[in-house]
């Protein structure tokens, strides 16, 4: 990449891994750019797929072999797709306001979308990102990262998915101000109190400082940045503060709301426990999911009706080897899997599991 400096090279088996990984999140297609490397102009080190010399090398043959094994599944992946059970809103106009008022050091709606996406991405759990008018009813989960600009029409319908069945996590700083930057004149969570069972009594702009949360099986984590003292009303606390002035107040609740449920994060956390909560709601709602996934494993998924194959990557520069809970086959040796999934270096492995 870029015009005068070169980053570093993919190392073997990154180039056909990162193009498995883009089929695993739906794409249909895989279009390299470029072909040949330039010869003169600003793009003469944006490296191609053949070098200067318009040779094949390194690059060529990894690619060659992903387009050999794409065409070798292709009859299975058609008609496939991601169908995701799991959305995570997205807003630029949340993630501005937050940035002009970032309320602590640290404080970003940026922070808590990676925060929960990370969550997903490890436990193997598909997620579509979508906008704040985006259609809620095709989902069973729904998470939203600080909802610091909230509009009554937003509060309403998220209210109304909740409401018909759907389940809600929602994030500190929800509803501190309308639409037009104006900040609300009632208890925090706004509009939203009454779906989530509780309201904001206080909150401490931690920043840089630290205190501790416990969860109501015991597990204990690290937090920072800021913390909601929250006053459930109907809400059952699922996580507690530990320390300062507000310890044993809750950090972390759930609500029961029409046929429906809402959970309350208060405070941002360490990545553990985004994922030990969101492991524990994915499997009330029985969403498909791997626990366990070692750090940098990922596993996507395509649903057709055939089942669902499941593209596994490895995106790192070491072995790998994941324990499966389902019955899987080897696509490429068409054989059930017996045991542990092994992957070396940037390896890939396509595996179909019934549903």
């Amino acid at each position: 990449t870029g015009w005068n400096q070169m980053s570093r090279s993919p190392r073997p088996g990154q180039l056909r891994c990162w193009a498995w990984q883009a089929v695993g999140h739906g794409a249909d297609a895989v279009v390299f750019f470029r072909w040949r490397s330039c010869r003169f102009g600003t793009e003469q080190f944006w490296q191609g797929i053949l070098d200067h010399d318009g040779r094949p090398g390194r690059r060529y043959e990894e690619i060659a072999r992903f387009a050999r094994e794409l065409r070798q599944f292709a009859d299975e992946l058609e008609g496939t797709q991601p169908q995701n059970q799991v959305a995570v809103v997205h807003s630029y106009e949340q993630r501005w306001a937050l940035e002009i008022q970032p309320q602590a050091a640290g404080f970003s709606f940026r922070a808590w979308l990676e925060r929960y996406h990370d969550a997903l991405r490890r436990l193997g759990v598909g997620a579509d990102v979508v906008s704040t008018e985006a259609d809620l009813s095709p989902y069973k989960l729904v998470i939203c990262p600080p909802l610091y600009l909230l509009s009554d029409d937003l509060a309403e319908r998220l209210r109304r998915y909740v409401e018909g069945g759907g389940h809600l996590v929602l994030s500190a700083r929800s509803g501190v101000k309308d639409r037009d930057n104006v900040a609300r004149a009632e208890p925090l969570p706004g509009p939203l109190a009454g779906v989530a069972g509780l309201t904001v009594e206080d909150y401490d702009a931690l920043g840089e400082g630290m205190n501790a949360i416990e969860v109501s099986d015991g597990a204990r984590f690290k937090v920072s940045t800021w913390c909601d003292i929250l006053a459930p009303t109907t809400a059952e606390p699922v996580a507690r503060y530990l320390d300062d002035y507000y310890a044993g107040r809750a950090a972390a609740a759930r609500n029961a709301f029409g046929k429906g449920r809402v959970w309350y994060v208060g405070t941002l956390a360490e990545p553990r426990f985004f994922r030990h909560i969101l492991r524990r709601i994915v499997a009330d709602l029985g969403i498909f999911h791997i626990p366990g996934l070692p750090d940098g494993l990922e596993v996507a998924s395509r649903r057709g009706g055939n089942g669902r194959i499941l593209i596994v990557t490895n995106l790192t520069d070491s072995d790998q080897t994941l324990a499966l809970a389902h019955a899987c086959e080897d696509m490429a040796a068409r054989r059930i899997l017996a045991e542990p999934l092994s992957l070396g270096p940037y390896g890939v492995r396509l595996l179909r599991i019934g549903d």
